[in-house]
């Protein structure tokens, strides 16, 4: 019994690993999507204040603002998606090791 426990065991961990990676794909590529959408907003930023430069134009201030904000706000929205992330992926860690010792206790019960 105690081979099946431990593939048991075996089996839970395996399928713990692939949905903590696919969870874990799937924040990246959250985070991913967010810094891209910084780094447009940034070269906007930038051609906008190089037109104002050349021709100021009253709604430069109130796009920057804009701009601006949704920066701060994909930032914060990073920060959240990372501890988000860490705390999925320590979850699924002491699932498996939760996996591993009921496995461990059922072998020496077993003894």
């Amino acid at each position: 019994m105690g081979l099946l426990d431990s593939i048991k065991s075996g089996t839970k961990n395996a399928i713990n690993r692939t949905e903590e990676e696919m969870g874990t794909m799937k924040l990246r590529n959250s985070i991913s999507n967010l810094r891209d959408d910084n780094e447009r907003r940034y070269a906007e930023m930038g051609k906008k204040y190089f037109q104002n430069h050349k021709d100021p134009y009253p709604e430069f201030k109130s796009e920057m603002d804009v701009a601006c904000k949704a920066i701060s706000d994909n930032l914060k929205k990073i920060e959240d998606l990372e501890k988000e992330m860490e705390e999925y992926r320590q979850a699924h860690r002491d699932e498996r090791e939760a996996n591993r010792q009921a496995a461990a206790a059922a072998d020496e019960k077993k003894e």
